[in-house]
């Protein structure tokens, strides 16, 4: 929590992490022993129709639930919140979804789900997407408001994108709210039927004085507020990227406008 001040072995343990991912995640080859041993998944397995990529916290369960909710039987690879790997699907040509976040708000809703600093959420955050930079022009990038909102509209410009014929999610209020469910029941699952506000993939309002409580924490950390800038810059690139051969390099749901000044805010979110 933002309350603990860091000890030396905590910063040492932060900087150990921090190194070997920046070490691995780049090289699917290198990370795939490790992904093994601590049963994180095999980065060579490509044996689904698509993948579904993105930071914790930013509709990865909403949107695994939506899409299989119209599309019953097809095969997602998804939830593996490492950037190898999607380097390895992107290797593979296959079809797949990245959704981002403003960095704020998944960070802070990460630190809320993992009990952790927002310091080393947002470090998380940054090297998560440094790792997909260099493929940015190969990736099909979903916003979490679009994902929340109009996952229909996702799904289709996924579609256009990939010349797949998918068939849309229905996004109205009430098929919403059954994904959310869905959602819970799936966590009820994973942990013995017990539901824990902090943790639950859907919107809680018992997350609220904790959300708080970190972002009165941006004040006392310059750490933090370096870290937020690199991730505010980082989302911009990704959510307008520069033109690649004078075109865009991948379809952008809706037309740029003030979006990336959110990074450093946290809004009214849906998905939390």
């Amino acid at each position: 929590m933002p309350a603990v001040p860091p000890t030396k072995y905590s910063v040492l343990k932060f900087r150990i992490k921090r190194a070997a991912r920046r070490i691995l995640w780049p090289h699917p080859s290198v990370y795939y022993p490790i992904g093994l041993l601590r049963k994180r998944g095999n980065v060579f397995d490509h044996d689904a129709e698509l993948y579904m990529g993105g930071y914790p916290r930013s509709g990865n369960s909403f949107s695994r639930i939506a899409f299989l909710t119209a599309n019953p039987s097809v095969k997602v690879y998804s939830h593996q919140h490492i950037p190898s790997f999607v380097l390895r699907q992107v290797e593979y040509k296959i079809p797949g979804l990245i959704l981002i976040r403003t960095p704020l708000d998944a960070a802070v809703s990460w630190a809320i789900h993992q009990n952790q600093t927002l310091e080393e959420a947002v470090a998380y955050w940054n090297d998560y997407y440094e790792t997909l930079l260099p493929v940015r022009s190969e990736l099909f990038l979903a916003r979490f408001k679009d994902v929340t909102t109009n996952f229909g509209g996702v799904i289709q410009a996924f579609n256009e994108r990939w010349g797949t014929s998918y068939v849309p999610f229905d996004h109205t209020p009430e098929n919403a709210a059954q994904c959310f469910r869905l959602t819970e029941d799936d966590y009820r699952k994973s942990s013995n039927g017990k539901l824990c506000e902090m943790q639950v993939c859907r919107p809680s309002a018992e997350r609220h004085l904790v959300k708080q409580a970190h972002l009165e924490h941006l004040e006392q950390s310059s750490f933090l507020r370096d870290e937020l800038a690199r991730a505010s810059d980082l989302y911009e690139k990704f959510v307008h990227p520069a033109p690649v051969n004078g075109r865009q390099s991948s379809t952008r749901l809706i037309p740029a406008s003030s979006e990336s000044r959110e990074a450093l805010t946290v809004g009214a979110s849906r998905v939390s």
